[in-house]
């Protein structure tokens, strides 16, 4: 039982409140009156309220212990509950390595095609040149594998259309370098 509540009073009310407050209590419900609310445990109730909240030693003893008096516990958790939120969590993070992974080797492998292809950018522009001073045209594959390579080399992050780029650039410069030397 809560005295303050019983009385109607805040914890920080001073006893010319209290005790204003345990007298009007005691009016409506004191059992001589015989009126529908008059009941025997309420004035029980309010006297000992007023027993508490009157007495500066009691009063003091009662608001130290009132935190734990009248804490809530915590409702248990559901095992399984638990269990499934832990599973989600775990899995998210297990998915999220398995993600910084792959991009990981993504990037590694663009690294290694980005160093290749300086060397076919090198390869392009000696292609242009040479097709530029023996028919003073250009064949369109050398020049657009010379821009691909250019544009790989810039680009600094694997993305899609890069990371293919690169790939089908290696491929074309494979099959020029081959038809080249032969």
């Amino acid at each position: 039982m809560n005295p303050y509540a019983i009385l109607g009073v805040s914890v920080h009310a001073t006893d010319l409140e209290i005790k204003r407050a345990y007298r009007d209590l005691v009016k409506r419900y004191h059992p001589d009156r015989r009126s529908p609310e008059s009941s025997h445990e309420q004035i029980v109730a309010i006297n000992y309220a007023y027993d508490i909240l009157s007495d500066p030693e009691k009063r003091a003893q009662y608001d130290r212990g009132f935190a734990s008096i009248f804490i809530v516990p915590e409702p248990q958790e559901d095992p399984r509950e638990v269990y499934k939120r832990e599973y989600k969590r775990k899995r998210w993070e297990r998915e999220k390595k398995e993600r910084e992974e792959m991009l990981a080797r993504r990037k590694a492998i663009y690294r290694v095609l980005q160093l290749l292809h300086f060397g076919v950018l090198v390869f392009g522009v000696i292609l242009i040149f040479n097709d530029w001073l023996e028919d003073n045209t250009w064949y369109f594959w050398h020049v657009m594998m010379t821009i691909s390579a250019a544009y790989i080399c810039y680009k600094k992050e694997p993305e899609g259309f890069a990371f293919g780029l690169a790939q089908w650039n290696l491929f074309v410069c494979a099959v020029t370098l081959i038809a080249t030397l032969s």
